[in-house]
């Protein structure tokens, strides 16, 4: 590298290759724990990864893309007050700000009708928020139909082909700032 006065200067392609490194680690590192079931932990770890992909500067800070794919309800529960503190905090300074939940696996349990703990909130959430956004994973929602469950989403909620083709786009593509719950 450069040395200048001030220290090192990192090239810019090299700044976006630590960029994309930092996102595939993170991507990474949320495949792999996914399932694993150590609550305290898993918070731990899921705070670290969060707080790495929020100071990711090349992020548009005005546009979130939630990330759930457990139905622990705790965790869904958890994905609901992300994004409703997010917009909230938006709301209240007058700035704007998108927010969109994606959902796969079993977390497509938050989006279920007849099946969601939070059905309720969410359908007040989606009046109070006109920048909420809800999405489902068409690939979940095909293997769930295919092993003869019947599938019926929320009002309003929106199918995605792919949550993995969604987070990419948004993340890499767009620059949303990801967060897994």
């Amino acid at each position: 590298g450069e040395r200048s006065r001030s220290g090192w200067r990192v090239p810019p392609l090299q700044s976006l290759a630590a960029f994309f490194m930092l996102l595939m680690i993170g991507g990474t590192g949320g495949w792999l724990l996914h399932g694993w079931n150590a609550p305290s932990g898993q918070i731990r770890v899921l705070g670290l990864l969060q707080s790495l992909q929020r100071d990711d500067f090349s992020a548009d800070p005005s546009r979130y893309l939630v990330h759930v794919d457990s139905a622990n309800p705790v965790r869904l529960k958890m994905a609901l007050d992300e994004a409703e503190g997010l917009l909230g905090r938006y709301r209240q300074a007058g700035e704007p700000m998108r927010v969109e939940i994606v959902a796969n696996g079993p977390g497509l349990k938050l989006l279920r009708a007849g099946v969601s703990p939070y059905a309720g909130r969410i359908e007040l959430m989606e009046r109070k928020y006109p920048n909420l956004t809800f999405m489902a994973c068409g690939q979940t929602i095909k293997k769930l139909e295919a092993k003869g469950v019947e599938v019926e989403l929320l009002p309003h909620t929106r199918v995605t082909p792919s949550a993995l083709q969604q987070i990419i786009m948004r993340g890499i593509k767009e620059h949303w700032v990801y967060i897994k719950v």
